[in-house]
């Protein structure tokens, strides 16, 4: 009921707004199409699908890699000084993934200027929405993106009579800098405990554990890597992304400044790579009213 209640106060902000001044002292109703100015300040509400990975390999946890290698050697002496081969299964790969790839939806509202730089559509706009790694957290940033198309050059995808209604599409590549709250995980939800516990339990079952053995030995790792392990064990909430997108847009009334758009946006987290990172591909749908 909340957003329904929303998206009706979108749409009705600009008859409300009729007889007012736009952001740069014009009328708003001065009978100028939006598609026909060069600046605009735009507010708007969208909602995005995001597929994300909060994976990353088991030594890419250093506080638990060191306590696990700690754990392995002492294995690989025990090996060696009892001549018993079968111990070596009960060292822990390090190469284990933890996690994997996760679907998010979520509101996010605009706030940004679009402007004209060497012929090319470009916008600069803050966000701020849902998580795109969990329910409940937030994200917010600050993107910054440019047409690869010149103006005179994107696709006309849908004519109308009037060249400013059309339905256009182009490709924007862009840098995105922001911070999402939910990427942040405990040692508790990053399922390191529980891959510990998980492989002492199939060395139980397959004989090469004592059930005494096993919780002498998990309690002595998961009180290790507790006490190795920052409050916040799954990288930084903040990002830096290199983007690309492509979207479609249309402005379909000629006195009424709002905008939709539909589009695929991709993001490379360039600074962790190889590392637990943001990297995201999402599809989303925006409304954007226009002050110009």
């Amino acid at each position: 009921m909340k957003i329904f209640t929303f998206w009706c106060f979108l749409i009705m902000v600009p008859f409300v707004l009729g007889a007012q001044i736009d952001f740069f002292g014009r009328s708003i109703n001065g009978g100028q199409s939006p598609n026909s100015a060069t600046v605009f300040l735009t507010v708007g509400l969208g909602n995005e699908t995001s597929i994300v990975s909060d994976a990353a390999n088991l030594k890419d946890f250093d506080h638990a890699a060191r306590q696990i290698n700690l754990f392995n050697l002492g294995i690989g002496y025990a090996t060696q000084i009892l001549e018993i081969d079968s111990l070596e299964e009960i060292e822990i790969d390090l190469d284990t993934v933890i996690g994997g790839p996760l679907t998010q939806n979520a509101w996010r509202f605009y706030l940004g200027m679009q402007y004209a730089t060497f012929d090319r559509d470009t916008r600069t706009t803050a966000t701020f929405g849902g998580s795109r790694f969990r329910d409940g957290g937030f994200s917010m940033s600050l993107q910054h993106e440019m047409s690869l198309l010149a103006e005179n050059n994107m696709w006309e995808i849908i004519p109308a009579t009037a060249s400013a209604q059309s339905l256009m599409a182009s490709i924007y590549t862009g840098v995105e800098a922001g911070f999402d709250s939910g990427f942040g995980i405990t040692i508790e939800e990053s399922g390191i405990l529980q891959l510990v516990t998980d492989h002492l339990v199939r060395d139980v079952a397959e004989g090469d554990l004592t059930f005494d053995e096993y919780k002498a030995i998990e309690a002595t790792l998961h009180e290790s890597i507790r006490y190795q392990a920052p409050k916040n064990t799954g990288g930084s909430e903040w990002y830096v992304l290199a983007t690309v997108k492509g979207q479609m847009f249309v402005s379909p009334f000629k006195s009424l400044p709002l905008r939709f758009s539909l589009g695929l946006d991709l993001g490379l987290d360039f600074t962790r790579i190889r590392k637990r990172n943001q990297n995201r591909m999402g599809i989303f749908f925006k409304t954007e009213y226009l002050f110009y």
